[in-house]
């Protein structure tokens, strides 16, 4: 694929696909949806933060030199319509067979490889164009602050931990493959 040349402009929520870990999306999305893969089409905003953590040899106590270290994120969603399974997520708790969500004192937060897709207009042509991104390993964050107001619509952030697989791969953005 050609590099991509010019300026791009995003207006967009990430469409997620989350799919059990270990899903293989190195040569694109499953044709078919693996059982257990989860769906959030209905964001009204999402943000992918990255860090590093950076050590520095000091030279008369100031930072000189860095030793770059580990790499990791989060990507925070947030939508006020929700699916029992996005609000279980947002619980820490298990979406139950009868519909209903069970939270306990203990959580079990699986992993998920996030498949997402997103529009940009390049500067020029003005032509949508369709993104990918993938986080290669994410799992929830399992703590919550739930609000509900009677004047307000709720609304439901959702921050999952961006971890690196087992190859150290850890996020890619590319142009959408048609």
């Amino acid at each position: 694929m050609a590099k991509l040349t010019g300026k791009y402009a995003f207006m967009d929520a990430v469409d997620v696909k989350l799919y059990p870990a270990g899903t293989d999306v190195s040569s694109g999305v499953p044709a078919v949806d693996p059982e257990g893969t989860i769906t959030i089409d209905y964001l009204n905003s999402s943000a992918l933060s990255l860090s590093v953590d950076t050590q520095y040899a000091l030279i008369k106590g100031a930072n000189a030199i860095p030793f770059s270290g580990n790499k990791s994120g989060t990507f925070t969603m947030d939508a006020q319509a929700v699916t029992m399974e996005y609000l279980a997520m947002v619980l820490g708790g298990d979406y139950q067979e009868d519909g209903s969500i069970l939270v306990t004192d203990t959580t079990e937060t699986p992993s998920y490889v996030l498949v997402g897709t997103f529009r940009g207009k390049q500067h020029g042509d003005n032509a949508t164009q369709i993104f990918d991104v993938i986080l290669f390993n994410v799992a929830a964050q399992p703590s919550v602050d739930m609000t509900l107001d009677a004047t307000s619509i709720g609304s439901f952030p959702l921050v999952l931990d961006v971890l690196a697989d087992t190859n150290g791969q850890i996020a890619k953005i590319q142009p959408h493959a048609e």
